[in-house]
């Protein structure tokens, strides 16, 4: 499993910020990294394939445990940020066939996303 990052250009404004991510770049198994690519999460998603694809989107979770006893802070709320790992949650995935279009418009913020199953061409366009 790779993570692959495709950055932009960070002189183009975020709102025109976008990525097309395609079979040369992923596989089955990688995830894409749609907010280190874009520097900000993605509000527009078209996925199409000419094979079977399969994938879920934002299935990276980081967290950060509360520090305990420590003396520099009077409150053990703080997050021990040095302790920070990302964990890959099971979230529900898209099935495409072959030949099959999906598009999400400003539903959800889109973080990164997972390939469970590509088969074939595919093309993911984020901004």
């Amino acid at each position: 499993m790779t993570q692959v990052i495709k950055k932009v250009d960070r002189s183009i404004s975020p709102q025109k910020r976008m990525q097309r991510f395609t079979q040369a770049d992923a596989t089955t198994g990688d995830i894409l990294m749609v907010q280190k690519s874009l520097g900000g999460s993605a509000a527009h998603l078209r996925v199409e394939a000419d094979g079977d694809l399969e994938f879920s989107l934002n299935v990276i979770r980081t967290v950060s445990p509360m520090r305990q006893n420590d003396p520099f802070f009077a409150s053990n709320c703080v997050p021990n940020v040095a302790l920070t790992v990302e964990l890959i949650d099971s979230t529900p995935s898209v099935v495409l066939v072959s030949g099959e279009t999906y598009s999400m418009d400003e539903v959800a913020p889109i973080d990164d996303i997972q390939l469970i199953v590509a088969s074939g061409n595919f093309s993911i366009l984020v901004s």
